[in-house]
């Protein structure tokens, strides 16, 4: 599956320094004929300083304007007071900087050079330009040039869509809230128009988790006899089972009858339960899942990852399906709407919709492609993104984070042999809980952090059939552990959706 958000172009991916450019640059070595070693970033040029008064010094920061001749880059130094520190330098340059690249010199048009001279941002005339008149009517200043940041560090275009879904990420409410909102509002309305039928579908299709057709397989694989302890264990769970042996002809039934409406039924009624058979799988794939000392994978052999599958539903790869379609001039309309983020597209721009929900639809497909975008990346050799995804959970959403840090091979793709990858999840009994997992030339060490409960025990019963599977698949098991406290910086790290690339975990370059 190809999740692309956008065709980027090979320019736009490649980081390279263009002509009048203005960068903060550190002289390494003064040479003869006014040549100097400059660092800009994390590179190295040798560039012709053009003659200034008082000299360069070495081990001095400076702004620099480059402009390339067709021998020699030159580097111009951008400066009122040379001799002052640099922070005062940056400070009192915002002026030469306008004035360097010809621009509006106004309130707005300065703080924006300040802050891309403050975070060691290259500074030109046109993307200034661009970023001038995407703020010129922002109310949260600070926070939108956060945004600007992260579109200029990921090397994607400071067009108005751009924008707009790197800012929705940086919203309070994230995806799964407003979807839950949604879910709402359109249950609520009384229309049969097949946009808003198709929507409500999709959203009822994104939910809705089979756990009865999850338990069903589960059940058989297991076997009738451990299936018939596991129930029963259940049972004793919801009610006063004092006699158990009135239970076993139901339980029986119920086994036998494959989860049948009937058998269900009877069970329910034989144990006076007031819930629905819905509420009964939902409760009883929870028990499972958390609580079955039957060591067998629940999902073993269905193929399916589930967060693999809620990007898909999502339309992480929309425009990418959309691309596929156009080239083989196609008539299937349908298939790449049949995704969340299709439906969502197709409600925000019906003028006949209500506008309340327009409005909230485009919102969320503004967050998924800015979710999108958190896996665009500019350098090569290495990917970092951070993504808040929407999950299914007792009827409603939860939000899972994920992180990851990792090597690219030659081809670009994610290295599994050399990365760091985080998930934060919220679980129903464990509560929050942050988990990283470092692998390195095929060997895994898992830590667990939870300040709620102890689960080495469990850790320590479930590692080797962990270790066997993972040897399975070609990896070495190292260590599984627990902190009992949860390190909060990571946490925000994970839970970021503007990540600036920093690689400060465990990936070695």
């Amino acid at each position: 599956m190809n999740f692309q958000p956008y065709a980027i172009s090979q320019s736009q991916m490649i980081g390279a320094y263009a002509p009048e450019q203005i960068l903060r640059g550190k002289v390494l070595e003064l040479l003869p004929d006014r040549t100097a070693i400059v660092r800009l970033g994390a590179k190295q040029i040798v560039a012709k300083v053009a003659a200034v008064e008082p000299p360069l010094e070495m081990g001095k920061e400076y702004l620099f304007q480059l402009e390339q001749k067709p021998n020699e880059v030159r580097a111009k130094l951008i400066a009122r007071t040379p001799s002052a520190s640099f922070t005062e330098h940056v400070h009192n340059a915002a002026d030469s900087v306008t004035q360097a690249l010809d621009l509006k010199n106004d309130g707005l048009t300065r703080k924006i050079v300040q802050f891309f001279l403050d975070h060691n941002m290259p500074v030109s005339r046109e993307p200034i330009q661009h970023v001038r008149a995407l703020l010129s009517m922002s109310r949260d200043l600070a926070t939108d040039l956060q945004a600007v940041r992260w579109l200029q560090e990921k090397q994607l275009p400071l067009s108005e869509s751009f924008f707009k879904a790197a800012r929705a990420l940086s919203g309070s409410d994230p995806i799964q809230t407003q979807l839950n909102q949604l879910i709402q509002v359109v249950e609520q309305m009384q229309s049969d128009h097949p946009a808003i039928q198709k929507l409500k579908a999709a959203l009822h299709a994104f939910i809705d988790f089979p756990p009865q057709q999850a338990i069903a397989k589960f059940l058989h694989q297991i076997g009738a006899e451990k299936s018939g302890t596991l129930l029963t264990e259940y049972l004793s769970t919801q009610a006063d089972t004092a006699h158990t042996n009135d239970l076993r002809p139901a339980v029986a039934s119920f086994i036998a009858g494959a989860n049948e409406p009937k058998a269900l039924a009877i069970l329910l009624n034989k144990m006076s339960l007031k819930q629905t058979q819905q509420q009964f799988f939902e409760n009883f794939f929870t028990f499972v899942t958390e609580h079955s000392e039957i060591k067998q994978p629940f999902h073993a052999g269905d193929g399916e990852n589930l967060f693999f599958t809620m990007l898909k539903k999502l339309g992480f790869d929309y425009e990418f399906r959309i691309g596929q379609q156009q080239e083989a001039q196609t008539k299937e309309s349908s298939l790449p709407l049949d995704t969340l983020k299709g439906h969502l597209v197709a409600v925000s721009q019906n003028q006949t919709m209500p506008q309340s929900v327009r409005e909230t639809a485009q919102m969320i497909v503004q967050k998924i492609t800015g979710q999108q975008l958190q896996l665009a990346a500019a350098d090569p050799f290495v990917a970092q993104f951070s993504l808040q995804i929407p999950v299914p959970h007792n009827q409603s959403l939860t939000n899972v984070s994920v992180y990851l840090e990792s090597k690219r091979d030659r081809k670009g793709k994610l290295d599994p042999d050399s990365c760091t990858i985080a998930l934060l999840l919220d679980l129903a009994h464990l509560k929050e809980t942050l988990i990283t997992l470092h692998s390195q030339n095929r060997c895994l060490s898992i830590n667990i952090q939870n300040d709620h409960m102890d689960v080495r025990p469990f850790l320590k019963a479930g590692e080797p059939l962990l270790s066997k599977r993972l040897a399975a698949l070609g990896y070495r098991l190292l260590s599984l552990s627990q902190s009992a406290q949860i390190d909060e910086q990571l946490k925000k790290r994970v839970s970021e959706p503007l990540t600036q690339t920093t690689y400060r975990m465990d990936v070695k370059i």
